[in-house]
């Protein structure tokens, strides 16, 4: 069955690269170290570090108390501008983080807080109104401040500024999230640049290949094609039964571009999406069945 409408599409495109969120990198000293600017799935975060060592001199109250933590760590190659975008499985996931100049890749010690975000609802609230400070955070370009504090004032903003990071220095990323355990991509965008380090990328870069971040359900998704897109995505979507649900279009700056519900049939289904009208660059999809979410990549030209 041939179903075409203005919102279902999407795919991967690129190197992604897919992450347990083991406890292994929850702590500093065992962080994962990124040695390029391909986007990263990691498809839980399932537990704290074993070190409380993201509260003090950041812009979190002192009982913070970490919930589901990654740490990323990484060398700078080429000096310029650093941008990135966490999107949250979960939309309504408050994702915390803070962004620290370190002494070298091994020395977690006397870290330089550089931007620190800690606004969303208190546990209690309902995340739903509360939308300006859950859902997709990290740093763009336009947004005003190096901090946000706990709690979520009207009309706040969940992005900081970008960072300039100079070449050979080191930097490590804090990221929990706050209310589950559910999974984030990280998307970096930029000038600057990350070294190669081999013995210590993990894990280390390979050909490029495409995957999908999905909640393990019944409903496979092909890649986009064609891949850049222009005028038109399409996609082919398998499914085991009748499903209808919902998708979020959302840009690599966090920024909700469209909304759509959708129905897919038993058997093979393909999805078409004009795509005129979207920005220039990487967009996600975040397809929810049930209790089944899908996220795919693509970028438009």
């Amino acid at each position: 069955m041939r179903h075409s409408f203005l919102a279902l599409f999407f795919c991967s495109f690129q190197l992604i690269s897919i992450v347990s969120g083991q406890s292994m990198y929850a702590d500093c000293a065992s962080a994962r170290i990124v040695c390029d600017k391909n986007p990263i799935f990691i498809t839980a975060l399932y537990s704290p570090g074993s070190l409380p060592e993201s509260s003090p001199g950041t812009c979190f109250q002192k009982d913070f108390v970490e919930t589901n933590s990654i740490w990323l760590k990484w060398k700078t190659a080429e000096a310029g501008a650093i941008d990135f975008t966490i999107l949250p499985l979960n939309e309504t996931d408050d994702i915390d983080f803070v962004l620290y100049r370190l002494r070298d890749l091994d020395n977690c010690t006397l870290k330089e807080t550089i931007r620190c975000m800690a606004a969303g609802p208190t546990l209690g609230n309902e995340a739903v109104d509360f939308q300006s400070c859950t859902g997709a955070t990290g740093l763009r370009a336009g947004a005003d401040g190096t901090h946000r504090s706990n709690g979520c004032p009207e009309n706040d903003e969940n992005f900081l500024s970008p960072v300039r990071l100079e070449a050979g220095e080191y930097y490590g990323l804090f990221i929990n999230n706050f209310r589950s355990a559910g999974g984030i991509v990280v998307e970096w965008s930029g000038t600057a640049t990350f070294q190669q380090i081999s013995e210590k990328c993990s894990p280390p870069s390979g050909p490029s290949t495409s995957l999908t971040l999905d909640s393990g359900g019944q409903i496979q998704f092909s890649n986009a094609f064609p891949s850049p897109a222009t005028n038109q995505v399409s996609i082919t979507a398998l499914s085991d039964k009748l499903y209808s649900g919902n998708l979020q279009v959302i840009g690599s700056d966090g920024q909700l571009e469209m909304t759509q519900s959708f129905t897919l049939s038993p058997g093979n289904n393909t999805l078409d999406l004009p795509t005129e009208n979207l920005r220039l660059g990487v967009h996600f999809i975040k397809l929810r069945t049930n209790n089944e979410t899908h996220v795919l990549r693509f970028v438009k030209h």
